[in-house]
């Protein structure tokens, strides 16, 4: 429960930063977004996975949540290591290696190895070219890294296979990590 002073430290604050020539400041902060603005939707690619559900065709590794619980907490330095073995099992189908190959890419963005996640994506799209999912990850670290036109080729492909998701504006660079 808030005690009645409490109330009244951000009220004395706020008047104290008007007073002090801060008001057009707390102006922009309070005003609303700008209509192209308002409708942004920041990328963290950590936000865009989860863990795989069930399925009887291709059955989820018991790693999966493990790696995506690690990935959600920020901490893709450790999640990379569990990739990395998981992969050398050898009884993994084609699926469950493009899982973790996916998983990777997305650690690797997390730790800030663009080129490296985009290589990633580059292999996961020339086997799997269906997938929105690799083409969207790799849309948004190309606006990252400057490579427009990439970029563009990126979304284009994706809006024949996801239209509603690559219609969206998505901001790569404002508080990505």
């Amino acid at each position: 429960m808030m005690t009645h002073w409490a109330r009244r430290i951000p009220a004395g604050l706020l008047l104290a930063m008007m007073g002090s020539g801060c008001g057009a400041m707390i102006d922009r902060i309070l005003a609303p977004a700008p209509p192209s603005q308002s409708m942004m939707i920041y990328y963290k690619p950590r936000d865009w996975i989860s863990p795989w559900s069930t399925d009887e065709s291709s059955p989820t590794l018991p790693v999966d949540q493990e790696i995506c619980s690690i990935l959600h907490r920020g901490r893709a330095e450790e999640a990379l290591p569990i990739i990395e073995e998981a992969l050398g099992a050898a009884d993994l189908n084609a699926d469950q290696r493009q899982r973790l190959l996916f998983l990777k890419a997305i650690a690797l963005a997390e730790t800030f190895d663009i080129n490296a996640s985009l290589h990633m994506l580059d292999e996961l799209i020339e086997n799997d070219p269906s997938r929105w999912h690799f083409f969207f990850h790799r849309w948004q670290l190309r606006l990252l890294e400057g490579d427009e036109e990439g970029a563009q080729a990126d979304r284009d492909a994706g809006m024949k296979l996801n239209p509603e998701q690559f219609s969206q504006s998505y901001s790569p660079s404002s508080g990505v990590f």
